[in-house]
């Protein structure tokens, strides 16, 4: 989006919700629960990402913006973090290896997990995950799909089309809710299923959102942050047994959707908005490259004698910090790569 089509609010809501996607990966390590329902994040990214699309790239591929250019947008804009967070997961499989963890996978297991993983496709050889070197990015995997989808032909499907996708979606989210008792879904073979119609509910319900034409944006600095404390709220409750399912899919079906509609309604300015903004710009990078970080900085800490919910919370800060560096040297490399391919081919190029 240009920048001053950009919503502060949604910007520094989809940082928030990569923070707490962070405290729940760490809950494990660190054995300290801040935020039990934090893998529902990934719905509300889903549902964003959809708004995003169609307000981003709707209009100008309905102009004729050829699907090479978009391609290439996109796989600039969300391989080269993954690749940074895959490079870390390898080099901790390696460690791993090298130190006889018997956790650790084989040389060849390794060697076709980081084949296919280094594609952005699932390995075939499936243990836990099927992401072994970034177990989260199921869900890049499964963004990049949605959003080849959408620059191949649904930018340009009617409503009875995302109403066909989305109920097969309901019904593949409901059937993995039944199964699972909850919609941490994605993560494995067993599970990938009910990752498929969280997109599919989710990603077209985004995208009607962000069809619903351009409408006023107040500024409210009150009700901005009310929202995003509504979202962190609704990310922390460790539940259980019905109410979990009932919570699960109440959030995902219905308020997620709604706090990327009113969501794109308000905006913050000031200090708040520049807040918002940098931990929005940081949110994919955090993402990407905070799960392979986890073990490596609860043994460092550990050796620190520091445990516990303290531990993660410096933790988590410091990834923090490292994200926000990633992010700003990806900027960089995007911006360099996109002048490469823009470039036409009767410009000679220059060397140094």
């Amino acid at each position: 989006m240009e920048a001053r089509e950009r919503n502060h609010l949604l910007d520094g809501m989809r940082g928030i919700a990569a923070v707490m996607v962070v405290l729940f990966h760490f809950s494990a390590p660190f054995e300290s629960t801040l935020a039990g329902s934090g893998y529902l994040a990934v719905d509300f990214f889903f549902v964003l990402s959809g708004a995003v699309m169609a307000k981003a790239y709707g209009r100008r591929l309905l102009g004729g913006w050829a699907f090479r250019e978009f391609l290439l947008t996109r796989l600039t804009r969300l391989y080269p973090l993954f690749f940074l967070g895959a490079m870390i997961g390898l080099l901790r499989i390696l460690g791993a290896m090298a130190l006889h963890d018997p956790r650790a996978p084989s040389l060849g297991q390794a060697g076709i997990d980081a084949i296919f993983n280094l594609l952005l496709l699932p390995t075939p050889i499936s243990g836990t995950s099927i992401f072994p070197l970034d177990a989260p990015a199921w869900s890049l995997s499964l963004e990049l799909i949605v959003n080849l989808a959408f620059g191949a032909f649904l930018f340009r499907a009617g409503t009875r089309t995302m109403a066909v996708c989305m109920a097969i979606g309901f019904c593949l989210m409901m059937t993995a809710l039944y199964q699972f008792g909850l919609l941490d879904a994605g993560r494995n073979w067993e599970t990938l299923y009910g990752a498929v119609g969280r997109v599919m509910w989710s990603f077209p319900a985004g995208l009607l959102i962000g069809r619903m034409g351009q409408r006023t944006t107040r500024k409210s600095n009150p009700i901005a942050l009310a929202m995003a404390a509504f979202l962190v709220v609704l990310l922390i409750p460790s539940l259980s047994g019905a109410i979990r399912v009932g919570f699960d899919a109440i959030a995902a079906t219905i308020v997620f959707p709604l706090l990327v509609y009113f969501g794109s309604q308000i905006n913050l300015s000031g200090r708040f908005a520049a807040a918002f903004l940098f931990i929005g710009d940081t949110s994919y990078a955090l993402y990407a490259i905070h799960y392979p970080l986890a073990i490596p900085m609860h043994l460092a800490l550990a050796k620190l004698h520091i445990t516990g919910t303290s531990a993660m919370l410096i933790a988590t800060a410091a990834v923090v910090g490292l994200a926000a560096l990633a992010a700003k040297g990806d900027e960089i490399f995007r911006m360099r790569v996109t002048r490469m391919w823009k470039r036409p081919q009767h410009e000679p190029v220059k060397c140094r």
